[in-house]
């Protein structure tokens, strides 16, 4: 991450009107607490079900004879732990796709275009600290904390539209004539991504050449 481009550019951006550029990174004295925080509604429905589970096996003691007792609570237990586990994946998944909700979408490629964040993390901030609130409003899974940082902002573009957006091209020579206008947009946007990717591997590169020749003449 860039030193002191983050902080000069989220500062940029709130003189120009933005007054709740804030970042759990910023927020936070740990990843655990944000952790712990973002994923509240998942640890929230596990310790229901952990307590709901727990209330049955202690019951079964006087509801079960003694015989059957320990089938019972073997079975108490299977069913607990699997229980437990869905219940927090399903939560998660919940919550990873918020951001894939199309109002949610649209907002976060719009955000991606006007700012056009490159693979600059300081952009990447600015487009993470603006879309925390609105992801919080649109879904009650959304904490106003969904992106640490940046880099994780950049991570989930990489991750849930990039990525699939590049395997789609490569094995469906006919997925772009079959986009509507929103899906069109998207496309757009991520091909402006991949020229400013390339045009920043591009600048290093020529950076490097220089480099060397400066060190050949030497």
């Amino acid at each position: 991450m860039e030193g002191g481009g983050v902080g000069d550019y989220l500062l940029s951006t709130v003189e120009k009107g933005d007054q709740s550029l804030e970042l759990p990174r910023d927020l936070f004295p740990s990843k655990l607490l944000y952790y712990v925080i973002r994923n509240r509604s998942a640890l929230i429905g596990l310790g229901l079900v952990l307590a709901l589970f727990a209330f049955a096996f202690i019951g079964s003691r006087k509801i079960i004879d003694r015989g059957d007792r320990v089938m019972a609570r073997l079975v108490i237990i299977v069913v607990g732990f699997f229980s437990v586990l869905l219940t927090f994946l399903s939560i998660q998944v919940g919550v990873a796709s918020v951001i894939r909700e199309p109002e949610n979408q649209f907002r976060f490629m719009e955000e991606i275009a006007t700012i056009k964040p490159g693979l600059e993390m300081g952009k990447w901030d600015v487009v993470a600290a603006r879309m925390n609130p609105f992801l919080h409003r649109s879904s009650s899974l959304a904490t106003p904390y969904y992106f640490y940082d940046g880099e994780s902002c950049h991570s989930c573009f990489r991750k849930d539209f990039l990525y699939p957006y590049l395997r789609r091209n490569n094995t469906n020579s006919t997925y772009a004539a079959s986009l509507d206008e929103f899906s069109t947009f998207i496309g757009h946007v991520l091909e402006s991504y991949q020229e400013r990717l390339n045009e920043g591997l591009l600048r290093i590169l020529d950076s490097e050449l220089s480099a060397d020749g400066q060190n050949i003449n030497l």
